[in-house]
């Protein structure tokens, strides 16, 4: 059974592998000039924009599992241990993080994953209506 530790580590090549591929093809089909053959190019992009969206929401979905069991752990403790103090300790970091990424605090990354990857299908989208216009011009 695969650890979390080691999903996350294959995570960030995969995403990067997934939008390299996105413009490779988004390059090819361009230079193609949006003819017949690029129409299964543009399935294949939108197909891959629909499965990193699906990707990206399934590591969050596991990360949030796994921030619920750290607080569940993080409330034993403190029962276990009420002079350890971890809630004023946690609050202080989260204080500290706060003050050195103000902007970035409220941005939730798993969201901007989504954006990309639904960017991704968008310009697959895109492609199949101007290979379908393109089409219905040259044959009409």
């Amino acid at each position: 059974m695969e650890t979390s530790a080691s999903l996350v580590r294959h995570a960030y090549p995969i995403a990067r592998w997934k939008q390299f591929l996105a413009l490779a093809i988004e390059g090819f089909i361009v230079q193609r000039g949006f003819d017949k053959g690029s129409l299964i190019l543009s399935i294949i992009l939108t197909l891959l924009g629909a499965y990193g969206a699906i990707l990206s929401s399934k590591y969050y979905e596991r990360f949030r599992l796994h921030v619920c069991r750290v607080g569940r752990l993080m409330e034993r403790l403190e029962e276990l241990h009420p002079d350890a103090n971890l809630s004023a300790i946690e609050e202080i970091a989260d204080k500290r993080h706060m003050s050195r990424h103000p902007m970035f605090f409220k941005i939730r990354l798993h969201i901007l994953w989504l954006l990309l990857y639904i960017g991704i299908v968008g310009v697959g989208i895109i492609n199949i209506i101007i290979i379908a216009l393109h089409w219905s011009n040259k044959s009409g």
